[in-house]
């Protein structure tokens, strides 16, 4: 600065607004242009309009019955191009077939469908002839339709089809197998106190001496047995077995439950709403008539709810309930192991 001049100058914590960024109106338009156009019109019903999806026999026959009205349940929709995209560009339309299970609120894709030119120079098919066997029961049935580019998708144009009848019940068995005690090296509950009511046993008596319940839901068996006896003792309503594996079906069993069960020897049999899950369980305790419980061992496995159509992949089959052995100072003492197949086939 020159000598003798003066500087003013102002501070201020708010600096001076900016203006806002307006879009000009044309860049809607223009970015829309640019977007691949959707399909349009979607519509489902009979028609001809897919029939040249066929061949043959099949095509004349599909061609008479769309001429006396009777033609197969068909998708339909238009499209049309714009400035930047034209038929000609198109590579394909898609298709996809979507199931929303109302039983347990998943989404899944059941059929998709690509449809090219039957010929080049000739325009993309716009009809799709649709499976109607096979789909799933109490599902919400959609299809979504989208033009594709190359590589560019259009945005899906969506047309709900039907809901499908509800699912039926299942006729459920659950058959329990075998049991497996494993405890830890060292497990002194092993070896019971010998000497009770065993007066012709040798000692030590080398069994557990359970007692619990096994069942599904609230279906159960629970541990039984006719009480201690000179040899061999056991109490009343326990199992008293060593370590190692056990068939189920040569224990002792007492059945509870709400009487809508039929049963085997180690079989439930019974009918199942398809709108709640499977639970199957296991709890057990140990004890000695001289010592105080120490011990239990509990296992679940649970099925959410689902369509009776995915019971063959998801839970037909042996599955396998493993618990902790449990003692009274909270440390594992080795595991017990249940065994289960379970069959579930749609109630007639």
């Amino acid at each position: 600065l020159a000598p003798n001049m003066t500087l003013n100058y102002h501070i201020t914590s708010n600096p001076p607004p900016v203006p806002p960024v307006i879009d000009p109106p044309w860049l809607d338009w223009l970015l829309g242009l640019l977007q691949l156009p959707a399909p349009t019109n979607l519509h489902i019903g009979p028609s001809g309009a897919g029939c040249t999806e066929l061949a043959g026999w099949a095509k004349f026959m599909c061609q008479i019955q769309a001429i006396l009205g009777n033609g197969p349940v068909t998708l339909t929709w238009d499209w049309t191009g714009n400035l930047f995209h034209s038929e000609d560009q198109l590579s394909r339309y898609y298709v996809v077939m979507r199931a929303h299970d109302v039983t347990s609120n998943a989404d899944s894709v059941i059929w998709t469908k690509n449809i090219y030119r039957a010929a080049p120079g000739q325009e993309i098919r716009r009809g799709q002839i649709l499976p109607t066997e096979g789909l799933p029961c109490g599902s919400q049935i959609t299809l979504d339709v989208r033009a594709v580019k190359n590589w560019q998708f259009s945005a899906i144009s969506t047309i709900p089809w039907m809901e499908t009848d509800p699912c039926p019940s299942m006729d459920v068995t659950i058959t329990f197998d075998s049991f497996h005690l494993n405890p830890a090296g060292g497990f002194p509950q092993v070896v019971d106190v010998p000497g009770e009511f065993c007066w012709l046993c040798a000692p030590p008596d080398t069994r557990l001496e359970l007692v619990g319940a096994l069942g599904v839901g609230p279906l159960y068996f629970e541990t039984g047995n006719s009480g201690p006896l000179p040899f061999q003792p056991c109490p009343d309503d326990a199992w008293c077995i060593g370590q190692g594996d056990h068939p189920v079906a040569g224990l002792p069993l007492s059945f509870w439950g709400w009487g809508v069960a039929s049963l085997g020897n180690n079989d439930l049999n019974f009918p199942l709403d398809s709108d709640y899950g499977l639970t199957i369980w296991f709890g057990f305790t140990e004890y000695d008539y001289s010592t105080p419980s120490d011990t239990s061992c509990e296992a679940t496995l649970e099925f959410p709810p689902t369509n009776p159509v995915n019971w063959p992949t998801e839970i037909n089959g042996t599955h396998t309930l493993t618990g902790d052995m449990i003692g009274t100072g909270g440390g594992s003492e080795g595991t017990c192991v249940l065994d289960v197949t379970i069959n579930g086939v749609p109630a007639p």
